[in-house]
């Protein structure tokens, strides 16, 4: 161990400090915290600025204390897995950073943890090891990134909690990652052990300021004035952000060569533009509408009883907080759509009450390859009993199996169930056998709601796809996070997940992997979960 002692001493900088913050040891490390170490050990921004952007690496790299010196690597430490084990073994969490040259932040980064676990297990020692670490994210387009950044912050988000090597990657292609914190049970967090299907931020709409003059505009445009429908043209889509894609669809394709003179429609221009230039994503393509006045994003209320469309108001996050609070967005089931089984899994599956019922739900969350034939056995079952119940109601066609359905979900809710015919108590029972068995189903990941506006700033980092706009790459650095990385496939995507090994968590009141070692050597109540 004096090999051990001595290396630890000269060098290790990002393994015993940066790596151990980023272990959840020393708490993560803030810009003045950097600062001190770059000035305290002589070490070149340069090097801290690639140790951020690539935590695994730099947890597995022991990094001399003279800047000048190359990285240590396992052959220059020369320690044994004899050393490693016997490190880990003494709690000598500074000694385990640069177990086996490693240099692994306190032996705790999952994914390089590998090396450390190579050499427990190489020593002969029997290790019980938590494989499958968890993460917190979110996941948006580039239109609700947009929104986010102009009403200041996120209004209830869901947050997946999944395994990182098997992350969500749906709803958006822009994923936000999180820290744990805000992803665990408490007072102003709901959690549940499935999709609760909550409720989602209003999308709202944009409009002109004064829309007429703006149309005014558009029609004076040489590239429009000749057209038929130019008083109408953008009628036909769907509300200002169709619109508005159509137009930058058709300026993309003139930029292509398209010539606007050759149509008497917009629709005619539009169809033939598609052809050249493409479906676009947001923020992608030519102009748009934004070239023809002044906008504003607004929150619809509805209609009168004499069905007269309300006053909307200003989509600002206060009045978007307020409609998803009266709806009771924070709560499962509040999305207000069936969704067959999925809709029952998550009506009648309890909320967490706290981290203990994260440990002991852990085991459900799975791969979904996995979970696969337990999840369509189930459905098979809540199908044919949806349509024992509608026939035992006398009710025919699709509106009964619909309404069967709603009575399981309001049966197993404790909800005033009069409105439905009575149902034989043996179907009754049936529904609760049901919903105790949906309530030990695996799923892929936890759905975490937080029952107030999240600000960007609060993200660590995000993974983002290549094709990623210089405008919407702007709003994350505006907002601090600059630990991006851009991936071109699906499978880049969830390989970069491994790039935030300090967001990763397997163990209770933890905050990370406290290790990746053998068990019993944690207290009971710090067991992985």
């Amino acid at each position: 161990m004096g090999l051990l002692e001595d290396r630890r001493a000269r060098s290790g900088l990002l393994a015993d400090e940066y790596g151990l913050a980023h272990a959840g040891l020393l708490g993560q490390p803030n810009r003045r915290d950097i600062a001190a170490m770059q000035s305290r050990h002589n070490i070149v921004p340069d090097l801290m600025n690639w140790a951020r952007q690539n935590p695994v690496e730099a947890g597995a790299t022991a990094v001399s204390m003279s800047p000048f010196e190359p990285f240590a690597t396992a052959a220059d430490v020369g320690l044994s897995a004899k050393d490693v084990y016997d490190a880990v073994q003494k709690d000598d969490w500074r000694g385990a950073a640069i177990s086996g040259g490693l240099g692994l932040a306190s032996a705790a980064l999952p994914f390089v943890g590998y090396g450390a676990v190579k050499a427990v297990r190489g020593a002969g020692k029997a290790a019980d090891l938590p494989a499958d670490p968890l993460i917190a994210h979110t996941n948006i387009r580039p239109g609700g990134l947009n929104v986010a950044d102009e009403i200041g912050g996120l209004p209830m988000p869901s947050l997946a909690i999944s395994r990182a090597d098997h992350p969500l990657t749906n709803f958006g292609d822009i994923t936000l990652l999180a820290n744990k914190d805000m992803a665990m049970p408490s007072r102003s967090t709901n959690v549940w052990p499935n999709d609760a299907y909550t409720g989602r931020q209003p999308r709202g709409e944009v409009d002109f300021v004064d829309h007429r003059s703006a149309m005014k505009k558009f029609a004076n445009d040489p590239k429009f004035s000749h057209l038929s429908d130019r008083d109408y043209a953008f009628h036909m889509f769907d509300g200002f952000e169709g619109a508005d894609r159509a137009l930058r669809t058709v300026n993309a394709a003139v930029e292509k060569g398209l010539d606007p003179k050759k149509f008497a429609s917009f629709d005619d221009m539009h169809r033939e533009a598609r052809q050249v230039a493409g479906y676009l994503e947001d923020g992608v393509g030519g102009r748009g509408l934004l070239d023809y006045g002044e906008t504003q994003r607004l929150l619809p209320q509805g209609f009168t009883d004499s069905g007269n469309r309300k006053k909307p108001k200003p989509y600002t996050l206060d009045n978007v907080m307020r409609e998803m609070k009266r709806d009771g967005a924070g709560f499962a089931q509040s999305e207000g759509f069936n969704y067959g089984p999925s809709s029952f899994r998550a009506a009648v599956s309890p909320r967490l009450g706290g981290v203990a019922d994260v440990k002991k739900s852990r085991g459900r969350i799975v791969t979904a390859a996995v979970g696969k034939e337990a999840i369509e056995t189930f459905d098979k079952k809540y199908i044919a009993l949806v349509e024992k119940v509608a026939k035992a109601s006398g009710r025919d066609g699709y509106q009964a199996f619909d309404s069967a359905a709603g009575y399981m979900e309001d049966l197993m809710a404790r909800r005033d169930v009069s409105w439905f015919e009575d149902i034989p108590k043996h179907l009754q029972d049936d529904i609760r056998d049901l919903a105790k068995e949906a309530a030990e189903l695996p799923t892929t990941y936890f759905e975490a709601k937080p029952r107030r506006a999240v600000g960007l700033d609060e993200f660590v980092g995000a993974i983002v796809p290549e094709k990623i706009t210089p405008e919407t790459e702007a709003i994350l650095q505006k907002h601090g996070i600059d630990r991006v990385f851009k991936y071109g496939t699906e499978e880049d995507r969830i390989a970069l997940f491994k790039k935030f090994p300090d967001l990763m968590f397997s163990v209770a009141g933890a905050g990370l992997l406290a290790a990746p070692v053998a068990r019993g050597m944690l207290a009971d109540d710090q067991q992985p979960y």
